[in-house]
Formats: structure tokens, sequence, C-alpha cells
């Protein structure tokens, strides 16, 4: 009988609760905010719900969940936030953008929607 690893299980904690808050596990994880070793990344992304930061995206996909969104932002060394629409498409799909920025950087252009939730990496306060 073959055994699934601590990653495995963390994945699959990670899909449940992906809703409230995303976490992609690496080995090398961070007590928050963003490690940017090419090889071993993590993230805490906060949701902002009917939110969205009105920034060009460096990238778009369509996706089923925020957790694939989330991960394929921490693919890409450039990627700092994305915004996820709210509702999905005719064929069950969400549009993930990928954004070069964030909100805290852009908060001018941080704005509500009726159609988006953005995900910032969430930064705590008790480093």
């Amino acid at each position: 009988m073959k055994t699934f690893g601590w990653r495995a299980v963390s994945v699959a904690l990670i899909i449940v609760f992906s809703n409230a808050l995303v976490k992609a596990f690496t080995p090398d994880n961070e007590e928050s905010g963003r490690e940017l070793s090419p090889d071993a990344r993590s993230a805490y992304f906060s949701q902002n719900d009917f939110s969205y930061l009105s920034i060009n995206p460096i990238g778009t996909s369509l996706v089923v969940q925020s957790i694939q969104c989330a991960l394929t932002c921490l693919q890409h060394l450039s990627c700092f936030s994305f915004n996820l629409a709210a509702f999905p498409d005719d064929n069950s799909k969400l549009l993930c953008e990928h954004l070069p920025s964030d909100k805290y950087n852009n908060s001018e252009k941080f704005v509500a929607s009726n159609t988006y939730h953005h995900f910032s990496i969430w930064v705590s306060q008790n480093k």
C-alpha cells in the first residue's frame, strides 16, 4: 500500500479552504508573505470580495478554483496578486488575471467590483 506524504495532505487541505485563504505549500514555508527563491516559493493570499485591482495583467487563464490561480501566480516571479472572476462563465470556468503589483502599491487603482474578487499576498503584522 502506497502512502501519501504531508504535501498531498496539505494540497487537499488547501483546496478545501481555498475560498477563505489560499496557501501554496512548499518545503521552506515562511510564516507569511512571499519567499522569492525560484525553487521554493510560498505565499498566503487573502481574498478581498468584490474588489478589483485595475492594472494591466501579465497573463490570464481560465480556472475552476482559486487555488489554481494562486499556484500559477507563484510560478512567476513577476506575479504579486491576482483578480479572479466572482462568477463562472458558461463553461464553469473563472477568469484569472495575474498582476505585476498589488493593492498596497496601487491603492488608487483598487476599486469595488460586481464581478471580481482580488487576492493579494497577506503580510503578518507579527514578525
